[in-house]
């Protein structure tokens, strides 16, 4: 799984083949996630729609 990992990743292509042999037989990985959220929400108005008088 965690070579499934590094393939979605353009580490993979850097690593040296002992760099790849090493990534190979990791049987755990520790690592910090810093991910953004964003929601969009439709507020029911078409566009375009002019709601001021």
């Amino acid at each position: 799984m965690i070579a499934d990992l590094l393939s979605m990743t353009p580490h993979l292509f850097r690593a040296t083949p002992e760099g790849r042999a090493r990534a190979a037989a990791l049987t755990a990985l520790s690592l910090t996630v810093d991910a953004g959220v964003l929601a969009l929400v439709r507020d029911g108005r078409s566009a375009g729609h002019d709601s001021g008088g």
